[in-house]
């Protein structure tokens, strides 16, 4: 018994000291740019970017948090078109071999959200990913609503230094009609490394140890 309860215990730190290495990850915003159209001219603008590094790296582009304006297109903003340009990389102890990625946005009328992913690897200038969706509006042959879902994409090889290159664009025909509403909200990334499993893996091993502690 006591044998079982020392090997369960050298799993449940070597499955922990892994899992807390996912949280030694670099990120770097390389560039953020955007701008916003209206009848008056190009202004420009910056999506508000945030980042996370523990226990595993993500970023959330958020458009319509701009500054100094939002990147957004119609209902109560004079803007008819807006992109967000982001680019950022990706370094972490152990290889990446996917990113769960969920677009949140509003689209109505005449209108469009686009979002567009590019990932790179840095060391064999290799591209891992490029992702790409259009929602349109009732207007334009789609549908009214919001945006919002979640999608798995693995990379064609795992990876521990990328690039990532994010743009998001915004276009409503008529502003600042509310027939015609175009919002990206955010572009959520979570980055997946492989096993993906490890973290819950060592969480709940640590668990088991503690409760056969307590029944001992």
């Amino acid at each position: 018994m006591q044998l079982r309860y020392g090997k369960l215990m050298m799993s449940a730190i070597a499955a922990l000291s892994v899992a807390g290495a996912y949280a030694s990850w670099t990120i770097t915003i390389n560039q953020n740019i955007g701008s916003v159209t209206s009848s008056s001219g190009t202004q420009a603008t910056a999506a508000s970017v945030l980042t996370f590094t523990s226990p595993l790296p993500q970023v959330f582009v958020i458009p319509v948090a701009g500054t100094p304006v939002p990147i957004a297109a119609g209902d109560g903003l004079p803007y008819t078109f807006g992109q967000s340009s982001v680019t950022y990389t990706v370094s972490g102890p152990t290889p990446i071999t996917g990113v769960l990625i969920t677009p949140n946005g509003l689209v109505r009328g005449n209108a469009y959200v686009s979002w567009t992913k590019q990932v790179v690897d840095l060391a064999s200038n290799t591209t891992l990913l490029n992702f790409s969706a259009v929602f349109y509006g009732s207007g334009l042959n789609g549908s009214d609503g919001l945006t919002v879902y979640t999608q798995l994409f693995n990379f064609s090889t795992p990876s521990s230094n990328f690039r990532v290159l994010d743009i998001i664009q915004v276009f409503a025909n008529q502003a600042p009609s509310p027939n015609d509403v175009a919002f990206a909200f955010s572009f959520g990334q979570a980055f997946v490394p492989e096993p993906a499993s490890m973290l819950a893996l060592g969480v709940g091993l640590a668990g088991l140890v503690g409760l056969r502690r307590r029944k001992k």
